[in-house]
């Protein structure tokens, strides 16, 4: 497609086989420069942005949810320090709280790490476009039980003084694309070309940052790269060392079921081969099983080799990464001898021995229905601003106004007490 072709992506270091990083998607243009990008750690990336009279230093991170220690927040510190002079300052990306409403230590961590380096999130400065089934200024939601849970996760963060330097910055629902986020699209201005012009002509200049001609005879060392590039052909899917384990009487069958897709003729035979795809997959993963457990045993017995243990320990490491863990199937005759036991385990007998000694003074516990008084000051003081409602959807921000509304009327009625005023007239 015209619209999706140029770009030029670059990605992060996976952690690990079960975690992905970030990456940096961009297409060349006359209207900007993109530079000097650079990956800190497997979560941030920075890179500087020339868009004709400003220079941005963009910084774009993700920090997981589940993340209790501040290292991808020290990965972000470490990019921000590195900012050069006369940039200005952009943070976006998920960061996975609520800036406005901080709920724990974590959040509050990094809310005030975004104060600090006078953060705000430009989204608030525009008005956002307005549907029947899309409103709020929100960027994630997930449907749970029937309705729709909703918070700010994503933001596009930028100094107050740089507002006027976006023509808009809007959030948007991509229906191409299969995700629970929705995208905010920044429009920088940029001002007139000649910025450009001019900049460009001033880094054509510099010999340190000239690049190699693409025109010509290249050099001995490139033109080996090239030609070995050339010769060298990418392995289909099937011939990659992943999916070495899937047999030959598996592919065929994928195969039979993807000529019959295309061709528009399976008539109701889909699910009979997608059960005999699944059978065969069963089959090809139970024997890489046994081949990964008798390659460890050769590789353990093999005790004159020095490096036996070693490889033994590589194949098993590389198999239990790529095995899922599941639970084993339960069996009703052992649950139900496990009931049995639970429920003699935790039935009313006489103690043994003396009793337990109580060294407090016993006290009286308020157990009475509690005042309306009362109630109003748990709500005030106690009661969770920011949470999702549950089953009811009655949040805390709903009481909070149903109380302050009973308030207005009990200083009406204070204020009227007396003076013959009723809901009539006088």
């Amino acid at each position: 497609c015209k619209f999706f072709s140029g770009f030029s992506v670059t990605c992060s270091a996976a952690a690990s086989a079960h975690r992905g990083g970030v990456a940096l998607c961009y297409r060349d243009n006359v209207g900007y420069e993109l530079e000097e990008h650079k990956f800190y750690g497997p979560n941030v990336v920075s890179f500087r942005l020339i868009v004709g009279p400003m220079k941005f230093y963009c910084v774009g991170g993700y920090i997981p949810p589940s993340e209790e220690s501040e290292e991808t927040l020290n990965h972000v510190r470490g990019a921000v320090a590195h900012q050069p002079g006369g940039f200005e300052l952009i943070l976006m990306g998920d960061l996975n709280i609520n800036l406005d409403t901080p709920r724990d230590s974590r959040d509050d961590i990094i809310a005030e790490q975004c104060d600090a380096w006078d953060l705000t999130c430009m989204t608030t400065h525009f008005s956002q476009r307005r549907s029947r089934l899309i409103k709020g200024r929100w960027t994630w939601r997930q449907e749970r039980r029937g309705r729709w849970i909703s918070t700010k996760p994503d933001y596009f963060l930028a100094r107050n003084s740089n507002r006027k330097r976006f023509r808009n910055v809007k959030l948007r629902w991509l229906r191409h694309h299969a995700t629970d986020h929705r995208a905010i699209i920044a429009t920088v201005r940029a001002g007139n070309r000649g910025w450009m012009n001019r900049y460009r002509r001033k880094v054509g200049g510099n010999p340190l940052l000239c690049q190699l001609p693409k025109v010509g005879p290249l050099p001995v060392g490139e033109g080996m790269v090239e030609e070995l590039r050339a010769n060298i052909s990418a392995p289909t899917p099937r011939e990659r060392p992943q999916n070495s384990w899937i047999s030959a009487e598996t592919w065929a069958l994928v195969d039979k079921r993807a000529s019959l897709r295309r061709n528009g003729s399976q008539q109701g035979n889909g699910h009979a081969l997608g059960r005999q795809i699944n059978a065969s997959f069963c089959k090809d993963r139970k024997t890489r099983a046994e081949t990964a457990a008798k390659n460890i045993e050769s590789w353990l017995n093999a005790k004159e080799h020095p490096e036996h243990l070693r490889e033994g320990w590589k194949i098993a490491k590389c198999w239990y990464r790529a095995a899922s863990e599941r639970a084993a199937k339960p069996c009703y005759v052992s649950m139900e001898k496990q009931t049995d036991e639970r429920v003699e385990l935790y039935e009313e007998r006489t103690p043994d021995g003396d009793p337990i000694p109580i060294n407090v003074e016993p006290f009286d516990i308020n157990d009475e229905t509690p005042t309306d008084m009362e109630l109003r000051r748990i709500v005030r003081e106690r009661l969770k601003r920011g949470r999702a409602g549950g089953a009811s959807q009655i949040r805390a921000e709903h009481i909070l106004d149903w109380l302050a509304g009973m308030k207005l009327e009990d200083e009406d009625d204070e204020k009227y007490a007396g003076k013959g005023i009723s809901g009539g007239g006088l």
